[in-house]
């Protein structure tokens, strides 16, 4: 049927299955579901997967949706065994996930095979994003979010968006600094008792008091469940800054390219690690992991599995970081050893750039 025809939660669903997979929602309608920007990118969609039909939800939509969730939720099964192989979307959705897939349903030759297929696909065969799977575990996501993909968000928001200066950035792991800025900011319109309330609530990672932009940002990787947490995020906040000026930021558009490192394999690739940011939707900035240099040449050597293994260590070894978040670190690199140990990895050391 027509998209505008759909009821409000088969709306709400399909626009999280879309920003999931990476479609883009810049002007969502929060209060309107099935808005012109979620029709326009049901289309987009649409045309991309090869589907027929429009601006229409139907069961190939559907379906197709379905086969890409379950594939980034870790699902393994005949279909996929049937499909992954030749499926270049299902592929660039995650390559790491993908690689894992593949050696789960023995699919042999797999890496290289999927490697030489993307190359053919990419703008540029020296570059490659992936996202931070589920199957790589709460504690790397957690190290990886919390030590390098927000405080460089933060940084980022600060140069693009103008100085600190009337913005609550959540660098802290207390309420405090939240409910200090809601109250300094707000007093003079509401209770003391209502502001503790509303600032004892779930915090948005950005918050920006600067008249006339009243507006909040919540930060979360690219993936099926950092898609998910951030829209469960969204509904609370727009509920608890009801009372608030509040709302859903437009402002701000994050740098697209965020520059993490550079790092050497000691057979000489050469491998930048940066973020990919977007404002896929209001008040919603989503981070990928990229790679650029000799990418391809990397990956054939090491294989997916290991080489991305290899990179994220590198990064919780190399990385300067002190206190409470090199402990994080220390644990992620752990983990990092036992998921290659349980593989049957054996992983190289790579060197930062000098």
């Amino acid at each position: 049927m027509p998209a505008g025809d759909c009821g409000v939660d088969v709306a709400r669903t399909v626009q999280q299955a879309l920003l999931a997979l990476g479609m883009q929602l810049p002007q969502l309608d929060f209060d309107d579901p099935l808005d012109d920007d979620t029709q326009r990118t049901i289309a987009q969609y649409r045309v991309s997967r090869d589907l027929p039909g429009g601006q229409i939800i139907d069961g190939y939509l559907i379906r197709r949706l379905d086969l890409e969730l379950s594939f980034l939720e870790g699902a393994c099964s005949a279909e996929l065994a049937d499909i992954l192989p030749n499926d270049r979307h299902l592929m660039r959705l995650d390559p790491y996930l993908a690689a894992v897939t593949a050696r789960r349903l023995d699919l042999p030759h797999f890496d290289t095979g999927m490697l030489e297929k993307l190359r053919r696909d990419m703008e540029l065969s020296n570059r490659l994003c992936l996202r931070l799977s589920l199957d790589l575990g709460s504690k790397i996501a957690q190290w990886f979010a919390e030590d390098i993909a927000e405080p460089k968000i933060f940084s980022d928001f600060v140069k693009v968006d103008g100085p600190a200066n009337g913005v609550f950035l959540d660098i802290s792991k207390s309420f405090a600094p939240y409910r200090s800025f809601i109250v300094t900011h707000n007093q003079s319109n509401f209770a003391l008792e209502k502001l503790l309330e509303i600032a004892g609530r779930s915090r948005p990672d950005i918050l920006s008091h600067r008249p006339p932009d009243f507006s909040w940002y919540e930060i979360k990787p690219m993936s099926a469940s950092g898609i998910k947490d951030s829209l469960d995020k969204m509904v609370k906040l727009l509920a608890i800054y009801l009372p608030l000026p509040y709302r859903p930021g437009r402002r701000y558009n994050p740098t697209r390219r965020i520059e993490i490192d550079t790092f050497f394999a000691k057979t000489g690739e050469r491998i930048t690690v940066f973020l990919e940011v977007e404002r896929t939707a209001p008040g919603l900035i989503f981070w990928a992991l990229c790679l650029e240099g000799d990418v391809i040449e990397y990956f054939n050597r090491f294989k997916i599995v290991a080489g991305l293994l290899q990179i994220l260590l590198a990064l919780c070894l190399l990385l300067p970081v002190e206190g409470v978040a090199a402990g994080i670190a220390a644990e992620a690199a752990t983990v990092i050893r036992l998921i290659a140990a349980a593989a049957g990895l054996t992983l190289v050391v790579l060197h930062r750039q000098q």
